[in-house]
């Protein structure tokens, strides 16, 4: 018997003690209800009632086509260990074996959803609604037209699902489909008496649902950690045209781990829109734990991707806001990603990332924190931090991209309004006091005034970016700016600049802090600073293609790079170009050890002459084979054994 259980995972088990006396003689309890027409092998009628009879022992509930299901809002409070299955057309009770039938049962082998739980859009609320300490799982199911409007945010949520309590909801082969709430159109989990679960398995899709305020598709509050790991997974198309999350939302102490390739080509996050966070917002109202919401990579041929999201204010892909009180610890907003793609996101502002600040009632600010893939070095207490916690993303099985692959990317992200009007927006803003740590990562082909924007109107905003390629944007204004006061700081360690359309006369707007090390600056036509700032910056080991704004140091040199193919976006050096074996090792920030392609950082080339160290300037450090990718191999000759 259990090897035929076994048969019928995932079930979940609530504690072995439980699942001991569920098959223990003489008490030998169904585990699989059938739900349909023929009252000779279907147990009951309708799915409540077959769920109201379920208690502790895990039980499947298999749902056949003999009826449709409309109207349907149902109730799960207190059920430990179960699953609702679906099975598909001309699929009678009477086919259906047990787990004590010969032969054993076997689950559908189909990979979608064959039946629907329709809440036919008739007001009633959401199509399930979970409480108690429950772990439920749906199989080959569609949840649709669930509408729960009520008249706040206690009583207008999840119009598909609405998980209030702790335990775990599990998700596989299914679909979550034009749902409608006040918060959390397509499924609200809030991890009010405990930890809550909710994993997106394989091939499931949340599409197409709308919330009136906030959380079109997902939303997590409370004690809640979202899992979205597998492929076959799309957040897309849902809606929160009047707040916040197109996508998702998470609300701290919340967490969300996004790891899926997508969906057939599409990214796992693709296609939805807000007033705030198209893709997914980030925020904190009052708990002093952190919201955070962590991408990575599971599949080394497919990165995990936020694409296409539309924010008709501010944040394009992602929008964070913490939580800040006098007398408070406060709560954090953290996004952390690791070998990703964020890509063709438009928005006023922000429009791959809006890091938005809270205020104190003495006017402290508390910012948003950004980190992509920052290593451990980079963050004092790292082990702490919340990126780190409460386990790596190795853990979860984050993987680096393939070698080739497009990764580490913002892309193509756009600045427009709702009509399509460009707007003087920022691809990244950062707000007072806000912090963005990126390593190993390009920028190009976005769109807008800005491609960095920092205010430092009050407290110091704090934007760090190395091994980092900054090329082929199309900006208005400056490639980073700092405004509305000199409280910021911009710090750039071993990046390459080049081939921007920038609209103003220089490259950097930089009335707070700016610090440039070993890096390349080709911007022709553009001086590297605003020439009326001449004392809030710092720069060293540089080349530029003018040093008329910089220091008069020895370590400045002006000269143009040879890149391997900048015409056609390629942007490493030839081992012959200057900045090649130019600055010594210490002379960084921040040590890191690899570069942009996560080639060894230090490479002291024999022949080359060393100027001031082995280390080359920019963003990729030439090897001493030099490969620089299958798409330029043709550029690769005279340096090669």
């Amino acid at each position: 018997m259990r090897f035929r259980l076994a048969l019928a995972a995932p079930i979940l088990l609530a504690t072995s003690s439980v699942f001991a006396a569920c098959i223990t003689p003489p008490v030998l309890l169904p585990f699989h209800y059938r739900v349909g027409a023929d009252t000779a092998h279907c147990q009951y009628n309708d799915i409540q009632s077959a769920i109201n009879a379920v208690g502790e022992c895990p039980t499947i509930i298999d749902i056949t086509r003999e009826h449709t299901y409309t109207h349907q809002h149902l109730h799960i409070d207190n059920k430990p260990n179960l699953t609702l299955q679906g099975w598909g057309d001309g699929v009678t009770c009477a086919m259906i074996p047990g787990n004590l039938d010969f032969p054993p049962y076997a689950p559908p082998t189909s990979t979608q959803p064959l039946l629907s739980i329709d809440g036919s859009s008739d007001g009633g609320g959401s199509v399930l609604y979970v409480t108690g300490n429950s772990n439920v799982g749906l199989h080959n199911l569609t949840v649709l037209r669930g509408e729960n409007l009520g008249s706040d945010d206690n009583n207008s949520v999840g119009g598909g699902i609405h998980f209030d309590g702790q335990g775990s909801l599990y998700l596989t082969r299914s679909t979550i489909s034009t749902n409608e709430a006040g918060f959390g159109g397509g499924i609200d989990v809030n991890g009010s008496s405990g930890p809550v679960a909710l994993t997106l398995d394989a091939n499931t899709l949340v599409i197409s649902n709308t919330a009136d305020t906030s959380g079109g598709g997902i939303r997590v509050r409370g004690n809640t950690r979202l899992y979205a790991l597998k492929p076959g997974t799309l957040i897309g198309y849902n809606h929160a045209p009047n707040g916040y999350g197109g996508g998702i939302e998470v609300l701290g102490p919340a967490r969300a781990d996004i790891g899926s390739p997508g969906y057939n080509g599409l990214a796992a996050i693709y296609g939805n829109d807000a007033a705030y966070g198209g893709g997914m917002d980030i925020l904190d109202f009052g708990d002093s734990a952190p919201a955070v919401a962590r991408l990575f990579t599971t599949d080394p041929a497919n990165p995990v991707q936020v694409s296409s999201n539309f924010a008709s204010h501010t944040g394009g892909a992602f929008y964070l806001r913490p939580y800040e009180a006098i007398g408070s610890a406060g709560g954090a907003a953290v996004l952390c990603t690791y070998d990703f793609r964020i890509e063709n996101n438009a928005a006023q502002e922000g429009t791959a990332i809006y890091a938005d600040a809270d205020y104190d009632a003495v006017g402290n600010p508390l910012g948003g924190y950004v980190a992509l893939n920052t290593d451990p070095d980079f963050v004092a207490g790292s082990a702490n931090h919340p990126c780190a916690t409460p386990e790596p993303v190795a853990a979860l099985g984050a993987v680096a991209c393939a070698a080739g692959v497009p990764c580490n990317t913002l892309t193509a992200n756009k600045a427009v309004d709702g009509g399509g009007n460009p707007t003087a927006g920022a691809t990244i803003l950062l707000q007072s006091n806000g912090k963005f740590l990126g390593d190993r990562f390009s920028m190009r082909a976005n769109t807008g005034a800005h491609a960095l924007r920092e205010i430092g109107d009050t407290f110091l905003s704090d934007a760090i970016l190395t091994n980092c390629l900054l090329a082929d944007n199309v900006l208005t204004q400056e490639l980073i700016a700092q405004t509305d006061g000199t409280n910021a700081a911009a710090k750039l360690d071993s990046c390459t600049i080049a081939g921007n359309t920038i609209g103003a006369p220089y490259v950097f707007l930089a009335p707070g802090y700016l610090f440039l090390r070993n890096s390349i600056i080709e911007q022709p036509g553009h001086a590297t600073v605003d020439p009326a700032i001449t004392d809030s910056y710092s720069a060293a080991y540089l080349l530029t293609n003018d040093r008329s704004t910089l220091p008069n140091a020895y370590s400045i040199e002006q000269g143009e790079p040879s890149f391997v193919d900048a015409a056609n976006g390629n942007y490493h050096l030839l081992p012959t170009s200057l900045g090649v074996d130019f600055a010594p090792v210490d002379s960084s920030f921040y040590v890191t050890t690899a570069d942009l392609d996560r080639n060894p950082r230090v490479v002291d080339l024999p022949n080359v002459f060393d100027g001031y160290g082995p280390m080359d300037l920019g963003a990729y450090e030439v090897q001493r084979v030099f490969a620089c990718g299958a798409s330029d191999t043709i550029f690769c000759d005279g340096f090669e054994p």
